[in-house]
């Protein structure tokens, strides 16, 4: 079986063969159940902890989510991390998670990746994590990478254009 996926518009290839485990069809899993969550496009296995993955490519400025698209955009990947951390606690992994969203676009520059990575992280369970009663670590890690960040981070996963 192959560990090399490609994004949903056929633009970008992704290569996790070194990866202990990985999948892509978290999608095809929920539809399912009426598509009442949201799925990662990646869920990938290392030795030392499980990345949930999204990826979004806004190739020309006006695809780039604005105003109230923004703050749904914001939201929507939010949700993504639940939906895949669902998934993992009923599958029984509790490695740590790392949550990265690759946003791709020559219009998207580092300041504005962290102005999103300090918005969304307020939606993750952080807090929720540091309750007493709470007995294991929901995220350990969010980032928000761009394709060079993601290679640069993660060499043994490549991701490139299907072009070149």
């Amino acid at each position: 079986m192959s560990r090399i996926y490609t994004d949903e518009n056929n633009n970008y290839q992704i290569d996790f063969s070194k990866a202990l485990c990985s999948s892509e069809n978290l999608h095809d899993i929920y539809k399912d159940i009426v598509n009442i969550l949201s799925d990662v496009d990646w869920i990938v296995e290392t030795d030392d902890k499980i990345l949930l993955i999204e990826f979004k490519n806004y190739e020309k400025r006006k695809d780039l989510p604005k105003g109230d698209r923004e703050e749904s955009v914001r939201l929507q990947i939010a949700r993504k991390f639940y939906g895949g951390l669902f998934y993992l606690l009923a599958c029984g992994m509790h490695k740590p998670v790392d949550f990265i969203w690759i946003a791709e676009s020559p219009y998207i520059d580092t300041r504005m990746r962290g102005h999103y990575e300090e918005s969304i992280s307020k939606w993750l369970p952080y807090k929720l994590q540091e309750r007493t009663e709470v007995v294991i670590s929901l995220i350990k890690q969010f980032y928000i990478f761009s394709v060079d960040d993601w290679n640069r981070e993660y060499p043994q996963f490549p991701l490139k254009k299907t072009s070149d």
